[in-house]
C-alpha cells in the first residue's frame, strides 16, 4: 500500500539516540517457565535480534498508522484487544481476556487481561472507552469501518465493560483489533490520534527504548506477558514467552542493502517487504523462511472516468496485463492474480466453492492476458462482457464462474470501434488501429490521453516494470497513453486523497483472513473521497460503487453475518464477482521471503502467512537466541 511519509521525528524515553552496536554481547540468560500447564522444562531467555527494513517508519501514533511495518510496531507495543493467529486464523485473547455477544449481537461483554502500562498504571475500562470514543470522533483511515459502527463503551454488572455497536457484528476480530490507548496520557494530547507523547506509555509485550523513524527503533520485551500463558500459544512453541530480551529495527535505503547486511552479519534478519531480492543469496548461516503473502499487487482503474466506468473496457485492460512477466521477476515464488483475497486464505477463494485449490479452477483465468491484441479488440467491438457464464470471450473458452455468480452488467456500457489511426502519438509509435468510444477518439472523449501513474522503472520494482509494460501494451492496443512517472508518495496522494488518476499501481498488504474488511475498505462507496466523512486517505481509490455497479449492500450484509459458513460463502461469491467486474486488476500474489540467520536463532514459526511481515510479532515472541 502506498502510505504517507515518516511524520514527526522523536527521541523517546530520554535516550539520546539509537545505539549503533549490532552485537549480542552483555546479554544475560534467565530461566523462565510458562503458566501452570506449560512444559516442565524451562525455556532459556535472553539475547537481542536486529532486523533490517526498507524506508522510514511512520510516527508511533497507534490509531493513525497506515503501513504494515509501523503497524507491527504498534501490535508489539500497544496490545490490541485480540490477535488473529496466523495459521488457523482463530481470534485469540490479547488485552481482552474474554468476551461474549449479548442479546442480538449489538452489545459485547468484555473482560480485560490483568495488564499494566509501562508506567505501572493498570489497564482499565476507561482506557478502552477513551480509545473507542476517540475512534468515533476522529475516524482515522485504518479504523474507519470500526469508528462508523461503535456507539460507545458502557459499564456492566457481569463484565468489565460492554462495547455497544449500531448493529450486530459478524466478525469480532475486526473491531477488537484496535490498539488500546492509555487515557491518562493521550487525553492530554491536542490531537489524540496524530500526536505522539514525548515518552510513549505502552501496554506491551514490548516497551520502547528509543525511536527515530528514519533510523530505527529499540524495543525491550517484558519479562512476563500473561496472554502468552494461554493454550493457543503452545501451537507456536511460544507459551511462557517472550524469550528474547531486545528487538532492534534498523532502516536501510534498499532491499539489496538489507539482504547484504543479513548475509554479512550486520543484522540478524530482514523485515517486511524486501521483494524478489530476498530470495537471493541463501547459504551459509542465512536461510530464507517463506510463506504466502497476505496481499497482492495490482493496477487500479478510476471508474469515475469514461471509459473506465465500463466493466467491458476494464476486462479488456485486464486481458492486456502481463502477469507472467511479474511472476518471473519473483523467480517463480509468485502466482498470477485474480481476486482481491490472496491464496494465503484458501477458505475465502472462489475455487473453494468448487472444491479446488487457489488458481486451480479455470474460471480464475477468465481475464488473464490473451496471446494477441486482435481478439481483445473484437471482444470490445462486439459489445459483450464476461458475465460469469461459460462461453468464448476474446478468443478463449472461459468456464462458468466457480461460485455461480454473475456480474452486474450483461453488456458493454459504451459502443467501441477500432479505426485507422489518426492520433499523432500512435502514428509515430507505428500503431495501425485506434480505439473510438461512441464514434469519438479517446483524446476527443477525454480531452487528453489516458494517464498511467507509474514509479520510475529504475526502482527495480516488479510492479513498476509491469505498469510501464502495461502502458506500452495499451498504446499498442490503440489507446493514446501518457505515462506520468512519479514517486510512490505522490501516487498515493493523487489516488487515495484526490481520486486524480486513470490507472495506477496498487501494492496492498495485510488482507483480512475474514475477507469482509478488506473488500469493504477497497470497494465500499463509503470509503471514497466523494462519500467519505472526514479526512483522507480514502482507500476505495477506484470510486467503485458510486455508479450502477456496487457491492455496498452485499458488504453491509456480510459484516453483520454471524454465521461463519454463510459469511465465507458470501465472501467467495462477492470476491469472484469483483474480479470479473475488474475495478482492480490483480497482477499477482507473492510468496513472502524472510531472510534470517538460523545459526543464532531457533523457534522460527513455519507455515504462517507473511512470516517476516504481518506475522512478525508472532515470530519475535517465539524466537530464542542460540548462544
Amino acid at each position: 500500500m502506498v502510505g504517507p511519509g515518516p511524520g514527526r521525528r522523536a527521541l523517546l524515553r530520554g535516550v539520546g539516540g539509537l545505539s549503533v552496536g549490532l552485537g549480542l554481547g552483555g546479554c544475560v540468560w534467565r530461566e523462565v517457565t510458562g503458566g501452570a500447564d506449560a512444559a516442565d522444562e524451562p525455556s532459556r531467555r535472553g539475547g537481542r535480534i536486529t532486523l533490517g527494513s526498507v524506508g522510514a517508519f511512520e510516527a508511533l501514533a497507534p490509531l493513525a498508522v497506515e503501513s504494515v511495518p509501523t503497524g507491527v510496531l504498534v501490535d508489539l507495543c500497544y496490545a490490541p484487544g485480540v490477535l488473529v493467529e496466523p495459521s488457523g486464523f482463530q481470534t485469540v485473547p490479547w488485552s481482552f481476556a474474554d468476551w461474549e455477544r449479548l442479546g442480538e449481537g449489538e452489545r459485547v461483554g468484555v473482560d480485560l487481561a490483568e495488564l499494566t502500562w509501562s508506567d505501572d498504571e493498570p489497564l482499565t475500562p476507561g482506557d478502552v472507552g477513551f480509545t473507542y470514543g476517540t475512534l468515533a470522533e476522529h475516524r482515522p483511515a485504518r479504523y474507519r469501518s470500526v469508528a462508523d459502527r461503535v456507539l460507545g463503551v458502557e459499564g456492566s454488572d457481569d463484565w468489565d465493560l460492554e462495547l455497544v455497536f449500531d448493529e450486530p457484528v459478524g466478525v469480532l476480530a475486526d473491531p477488537f483489533s484496535v490498539p488500546i490507548l492509555p487515557e491518562h496520557v493521550h487525553a492530554d494530547l491536542e490531537d489524540p490520534i496524530g500526536d505522539v507523547p514525548d515518552e510513549p506509555i505502552t501496554l506491551g509485550p514490548a516497551d520502547v527504548d528509543a525511536f527515530e523513524p528514519e533510523v530505527g527503533i529499540d524495543l525491550t520485551f517484558r519479562e512476563e506477558w500473561p496472554p502468552l500463558d494461554a493454550g493457543w500459544a503452545e501451537t507456536y512453541e511460544m507459551r511462557g514467552g517472550p524469550f528474547l530480551d531486545e528487538v532492534r529495527f534498523r532502516v536501510h535505503d534498499t532491499a539489496s542493502e538489507v539482504v547484504a547486511a543479513v548475509e554479512q552479519g550486520a543484522v540478524d534478519a530482514g523485515a517486511f517487504d524486501l521483494g524478489p531480492v530476498a530470495l537471493s543469496g541463501e547459504g551459509g548461516s542465512t536461510a530464507v523462511a517463506t510463506g504466502p503473502d497476505d496481499g497482492f499487487e495490482a493496477l487500479a482503474f478510476n471508474t469515475r472516468v469514461e471509459p473506465f466506468d465500463d466493466q467491458s473496457f476494464r476486462q479488456a485492460l485486464s486481458m492486456l496485463l502481463d502477469r507472467e512477466r511479474w511472476v518471473s521477476r519473483y523467480r517463480g515464488f509468485a502466482d498470477p492474480g485474480s481476486t482481491l483475497l490472496p491464496p494465503a486464505y484458501p477458505h475465502l477463494r472462489p475455487e473453494a466453492a468448487a472444491g479446488e485449490e487457489p488458481n486451480e479452477h479455470p474460471a480464475m483465468a477468465a481475464l488473464w492476458e490473451r496471446d494477441a491484441l486482435t481478439p481483445v479488440r473484437e471482444f470490445l467491438e462486439s459489445g459483450g462482457t464476461v458475465t460469469g457464464e461459460a462461453g468464448e470471450y476474446a478468443g478463449r473458452e472461459v468456464a462458468e464462474s466457480a461460485t455461480g455468480v454473475e456480474t452486474t452488467q450483461d453488456e458493454a456500457r459504451h459502443e467501441y470501434a477500432f479505426v485507422e489511426t489518426l492520433t499523432d502519438s500512435l502514428i509515430e509509435a507505428g500503431v495501425a488501429r485506434e480505439l473510438t468510444i461512441e464514434e469519438e477518439l479517446v483524446t476527443e472523449r477525454l480531452g487528453r490521453p489516458v494517464s498511467v501513474l507509474a514509479p520510475p522503472v529504475e526502482s527495480a520494482s516488479p510492479l513498476a516494470e509491469v505498469t510501464h509494460r502495461f502502458a506500452e501494451r495499451l498504446r499498442e492496443f490503440g489507446v493514446p497513453v501518457e505515462v506520468e512517472v512519479t514517486g510512490t508518495a505522490e501516487i498515493g496522494e493523487r489516488a487515495f486523497e484526490d481520486g486524480d488518476f486513470d490507472v495506477c499501481p496498487l501494492a496492498w498488504r495485510g488482507c483480512s483472513p475474514h475477507g469482509v474488511r478488506t473488500l469493504s475498505t477497497l470497494l465500499h462507496s463509503g470509503n471514497t473521497v466523494e462519500e467519505g466523512d472526514g479526512d483522507g486517505p480514502w482507500f476505495n481509490l477506484t470510486g467503485y460503487g458510486l455508479d450502477e455497479a456496487s457491492a455496498d449492500d452485499e458488504l453491509d450484509d456480510l459484516r453483520r453475518e454471524r454465521d461463519d459458513e454463510a459469511r465465507i460463502e458470501g465472501v467467495r461469491a462477492l470476491s469472484e464477482r469483483l474480479y470479473l467486474e475488474a475495478p482492480i486488476a490483480v497482477v499477482g500474489y507473492r510468496i513472502a521471503a524472510w531472510p534470517i540467520d538460523t545459526t543464532s536463532f531457533e523457534g522460527i514459526v513455519s507455515d504462517v502467512v507473511a512470516p517476516g511481515g504481518s506475522s512478525l510479532p508472532i515470530q519475535l515472541l517465539a524466537l530464542r537466541w542460540e548462544r
